[in-house]
């Protein structure tokens, strides 16, 4: 389970390493995705699946609070995001794809952070 959870926090890191480097390319490829029908499902359903990996393989891991307190918000976060209508789900996307690149570039600093994090809390207890 561990590995599941490092391989998580190594996701973030690309993800957010490809945000820093490519921010523009990294919106416009989230937007084709977003926009289609099922894009926002798939979004969200991957964010559950992944606060279920971390809340489930918490106890295998070095910070398992840490872990579960991660995986937890990011589940509230996704049900959230699933509660919402298409229409507030479409404004939001709409007002994320009208920042300047330094804003994605910046959360792609935190993503990566939080990568960084999730990778470290991953490594097995007392290792």
């Amino acid at each position: 389970m561990a590995i599941l959870v490092a391989t998580i926090g190594g996701l973030n890191i690309l993800l957010g390493l490809a945000g820093l480097l490519f921010p523009a390319y990294l919106m416009q490829w989230a937007a084709r995705l977003w926009r289609t029908e099922y894009g926002a499902y798939l979004a969200i359903s991957l964010r559950v699946f992944m606060s279920a990996l971390l809340i489930a393989g918490a106890p295998y891991c070095r910070w398992p609070l840490a872990l579960q307190i991660i995986g937890w918000l990011s589940l509230v976060e996704a049900l959230a995001a699933a509660l919402q209508s298409r229409e507030r789900f479409t404004q939001l996307l709409e007002w994320i794809l009208s920042r300047p690149a330094s804003f994605i570039r910046g959360g792609a600093g935190i993503g990566m952070l939080f990568g960084v994090l999730i990778l470290y809390a991953a490594g097995y207890p007392g290792g």
